[in-house]
């Protein structure tokens, strides 16, 4: 089921920081963790962390990046309001004290604003790659943040791509009211996230395997993202089951690349 909050097409995290000033996608800002975590150096630490982590493999269609999720920590929004209009926000907690911690803070936030002031959407990213997270009572933390549905936005769960990994995530989300999930998230490998053309396989799959598991379901609202470079890809995603398609490492290597999906409707 569409969102009424999100446009078709979403720029991921973190290229949504950088791209889509047009207005005709969603932007992914962040990721934004709990504390700061861009180093003493800043933007040139970052710089720095894109020069010694992001590899490319051309012959896969690849990326693989460690960049360790870089930024400024979510205290340094002075205010919901200042992000761009309609984004969505990624945040990520490593631990369930991250997250409740992330979350008390972003209700405050939220509290302050009307419904036309907020962003479009949070998306919680569950399981990142790149860094390592402590294991979470799923149940536990879905009914924590609950709440967050209470307010006029889209609360998205982005997925790893590992069926052992989503499946106890997708279940706990349902149990408490959430229904909107992005597949899906970088997949493990040794030098940190693989993401590209092989992570679409792995996100087609998890989509059609989420709506075979959960054939009742029908207010689910499924993003699909991994390996978009072409409007055939985002077919592909459209066909799996997807309401909409999130495309970034895309933008690595071809800026100009979101032209290919202006106008794409569907």
């Amino acid at each position: 089921m569409k969102s009424d909050y999100l446009q078709r097409m979403i720029i991921g995290a973190p290229f949504g920081n950088y791209w889509g000033r047009g207005g005709e996608f969603t932007r992914t800002v962040g990721t934004y963790t709990l504390n700061k975590r861009d180093g003493v150096f800043g933007f040139w630490y970052r710089i720095w962390r894109v020069l010694r982590t992001v590899r490319p493999y051309k012959a896969m269609g690849a990326w693989v990046n460690k960049m360790g999720l870089p930024n400024p920590g979510i205290k340094s929004i002075k205010s919901l309001k200042d992000l761009p209009a309609k984004s969505l926000l990624n945040i990520h907690g490593f631990n369930q004290g991250d997250w409740e911690e992330l979350y008390a803070h972003i209700r405050v936030e939220a509290d302050k604003l009307s419904p036309s002031e907020l962003p479009a959407g949070l998306e919680l990213s569950m399981l990142c790659p790149s860094v390592v997270d402590e294991p979470l009572d799923y149940e536990k933390f879905f009914s924590d943040i609950e709440p967050l549905l209470h307010y006029d936005w889209e609360v998205v769960v982005k997925l790893p791509p590992i069926r052992e990994s989503y499946l106890p995530i997708v279940t706990a989300a349902v149990n408490h009211g959430f229904g909107t999930f992005h597949c899906c998230n970088t997949f493990p490998v040794k030098n940190g996230g693989l993401s590209g053309k092989p992570l679409k396989t792995m996100s087609l799959a998890a989509i059609r395997d989420i709506r075979n598991t959960f054939p009742d379901d029908n207010k689910f609202c499924l993003i699909g993202g991994g390996g978009v470079t072409t409007p055939e890809d985002v077919h592909d995603y459209i066909q799996a089951g997807a309401d909409h398609v999130a495309f970034a490492s895309v933008l690595l290597s071809r800026p100009w690349a979101s032209r290919r999906f202006r106008g794409l409707t569907w």
